[in-house]
């Protein structure tokens, strides 16, 4: 601690400048007197007018922010919905139509000149949907002229899945037969048909009640390769795990598979998969 010579007040010695001059190491006076005691001259701030000290009489301003190269040259402005005078930068002047006073005046402002023909949802175009025909209003920029158009993303989903069906998919072998895509199982409807299956029965086999994930096949009742028109039948499906749709085939084969044979395989056969 050291007591300053000027003000009198005992402080730390970190609140005086350094000197070797002196026995402890430290300046008599603190700092707070010594930089007072350096301005000396009484100023007057060219731009804001406001009296300060400084060390040298010549000094033109008070602060940085009043200097010319740091000051923001602003305009005044009328506010763009109540009128009251405020002041904006010249860029901020070229970048918007309207200056708004307060937050208030912008949210008021913006619904007086947006609204009616200025809105952008004013000019909106009639369209009739590709799939369901429902017609429906978008803005013109969401409208695709010369094309297909639909109210929904459902709608869009079933008209993209019947247009870029078989050989129409960018992705179409032809040099798959038909016959090998239907003992390959690629038919319509056939994904579907499996996914409605898992989802009727909880994602869980009938047999054993597994429920594991990546474990689950989708079982014809009559067979697959004997009926057609059945192929994607819900009511000739049924949920099985791997090792019971396995166990049934090894008992009762793979040709004329009925609903017997499925009933009588459920009640007596014990599966542990």
């Amino acid at each position: 601690m050291k007591v300053c010579n000027q003000c009198r007040e005992s402080k730390e010695l970190n609140m005086f400048y350094r000197s070797a001059n002196m026995a402890d190491g430290y300046e008599n006076k603190c700092k707070k007197c010594r930089n007072s005691n350096r301005k000396k001259y009484k100023c007057s701030c060219e731009y804001c007018g406001k009296l300060f000290n400084s060390k040298s009489k010549d000094t033109r301003f008070c602060g940085a922010l009043c200097r010319p190269q740091n000051r923001k040259s602003r305009i005044e402005v009328p506010c763009g919905f109540c009128n009251k005078v405020i002041q904006a930068t010249k860029s901020r002047i070229e970048a918007y139509k309207n200056l708004y006073c307060s937050e208030e005046c912008k949210d008021k402002g913006y619904s007086l000149f947006h609204s009616g023909e200025n809105s952008v949802h004013y000019n909106t175009i009639t369209a009739k949907c590709g799939e369901c025909g429902k017609e429906f209003s978008r803005w013109g920029s969401q409208v695709r002229r010369n094309l297909v158009n639909y109210c929904s993303r459902d709608c869009l989903s079933k008209g993209y899945r019947k247009r870029f069906q078989r050989e129409n998919h960018p992705s179409w072998d032809y040099k798959i037969s038909e016959e090998q895509r239907i003992d390959n199982r690629n038919i319509e409807g056939y994904v579907e048909w499996r996914e409605s299956t898992f989802a009727r029965d909880a994602y869980t086999c009938q047999k054993c009640g597994d429920s594991t994930g990546g474990n689950l096949e989708a079982h014809h009742i009559l067979n697959y390769s004997e009926h057609p028109t059945l192929r994607t039948c819900l009511d000739n499906s049924i949920t099985l795990c791997k090792e019971c749709h396995k166990k049934f085939h090894m008992d009762y084969g793979y040709r004329n598979n009925n609903l017997e044979q499925l009933e009588d395989f459920l009640s007596r056969h014990v599966c542990l998969g």
